[in-house]
């Protein structure tokens, strides 16, 4: 739920050795720092003073410039995405090359290892604008078919049942289950290898039974995919590499 009483700030030049975003808010009871795309973002209570948030951004601050340094490497490796004719787009265990040409309304579809783009001619936006929207729409629909065959699949061998599949893009979780059997799931996982969708789909689907990260939801879900942790340690090491 979002929270209105929330204020966004800027942090000003303070010594520390990096800018940050303050956000203040009268739900939250402590002060906390995350650190995302190499960004500081900084929640406290309202009542919460500049002093002790500077206090506190200071008793932080080594691991502070250690993550943002960590973050700012990944995002100088990140592959490049091209959205022209000749491309190439990762797609689970493939490797699509973007096909466009000119057509009567925006469209895509799937040739062999090639995805033929129509662009509309009428359209004002730019040919990347369209190509992007193509693209997102695409990833998206086979997201949605093949996330809810998988789950489909593992729900049946563990005995579950789950309300309906959803696919978004978001930025902190790959997947969700909520408490009335929703399985969620990022569609940027199509860009990962096909093993690391299945674990990802073996761990939500193992909330179904067991809605926490207890011994036994692991144990459920090494059954479901033995070798989930080293799947678990590419998601961590490597998804900031699917990004669109």
């Amino acid at each position: 739920m979002l929270d209105l009483a929330s204020v966004a700030e800027v942090g000003t030049s303070t010594g520390l050795g990096f800018p940050y975003s303050l956000r203040r808010s009268r739900r939250r009871k402590s002060l906390e720092v995350r650190i995302s795309q190499g960004q500081v973002l900084v929640s406290v209570p309202h009542f919460v003073n500049e002093p002790e948030v500077l206090r506190f951004l200071i008793s932080k601050r080594a691991w502070i410039l250690k993550k943002v340094g960590e973050q700012n490497h990944l995002l100088d490796t990140k592959p490049k995405r091209e959205f022209c004719d000749g491309a190439n787009w990762p797609y689970l265990n493939e490797n699509l090359t973007l096909r466009l040409y000119f057509g009567s309304k925006l469209d895509v579809n799937r040739r062999d290892n090639e995805l033929l783009i129509s662009l509309s001619r009428r359209s004002k936006s730019s040919i990347e604008s369209q190509v992007r929207g193509a693209l997102e729409f695409w990833y998206k629909e086979q997201a949605l078919r093949v996330l809810s065959e998988k789950s489909f699949a593992l729900a049946k061998l563990i005995n579950q049942d789950f309300t309906e599949v959803r696919v978004r893009k978001t930025k902190s979780r790959w997947g969700h289950c909520t408490s009335k059997g929703v399985l969620q799931y990022n569609w940027l996982i199509m860009l990962a290898p096909e093993a690391i969708a299945d674990y990802l789909v073996a761990h939500e689907v193992s909330h179904l039974r067991h809605f926490n990260h207890s011994p036994e939801f692991w144990s459920l879900v090494a059954s479901l995919c033995p070798d989930y942790q080293q799947r678990r340690r590419w998601l961590k090491s490597e998804g900031f590499s699917l990004w669109f």
